[in-house]
């Protein structure tokens, strides 16, 4: 079973009224987040489809070198962590510009975070609220952009590579061409399949 934390006790908002839990609705942010890319790609990750190495059931087995963040090292992979706590200069450039959508456009600001749980709150709190979740959806769509790992066929999803293969040669991915079920693309569009 994978693990989805960011769907785990979230509040869905109401246009008037306090908020609820509903735990099967992910209606609102399908609604307000109109622009098709930032969409695939905040439901991609609320659905689990894509791949963080420090996401296991018993992180305690794994050594920390194949649990641990591809961009900077520092910390496991999780989705907090890549989006909220990764020191990857590219990251920290897309939080900035987040964080000053956020402060200029909604007047909400956040205390920094330093914890997976705090990550995924504050994760929580922007995606589930029904003014933030489009900016946020942009900032998640950004990050995936630029998270070479997201959004091709993994190496360790491969089952059978062809004689020659970039992946036998070392070779990167590039996220342009390769999408996460091995099709074809310009990349310019994310698919999900259910």
């Amino acid at each position: 079973m994978v693990s989805i934390p960011l769907l785990h006790g979230r509040l869905e908002p109401k246009e008037s009224g306090t908020p609820s839990v509903n735990k099967l609705c992910r209606r609102h942010y399908l609604s307000r987040v109109v622009v098709t890319d930032h969409r695939l790609a905040l439901t991609r990750l609320l659905c689990g489809s894509f791949f963080f190495r420090g996401l296991c059931t018993n992180p305690g087995l794994f050594s920390f070198d194949t649990t641990c963040c591809r961009k900077c090292g520092l910390d496991r992979e999780t989705p907090g962590h890549v989006f909220m706590l990764c020191r990857a200069q590219e990251t920290v450039a897309e939080r900035a510009a987040l964080a000053d959508t956020l402060s200029r456009d909604f007047h909400r600001s956040w205390d920094p975070v330093f914890t997976r749980n705090g990550a995924e709150d504050l994760m929580r709190s922007l995606i589930f609220d029904w003014n933030t979740v489009v900016p946020m959806a942009r900032f998640i769509y950004q990050v995936v952009r630029q998270w070479k790992w997201f959004g091709h066929r993994l190496p360790t999803m491969v089952c059978e590579l062809a004689p020659e293969s970039d992946d036998e040669d070392g070779g990167m991915w590039d996220f342009e061409t390769v999408t996460e079920d091995g099709s074809e693309g310009d990349g310019m569009e994310m698919e999900i399949a259910f």
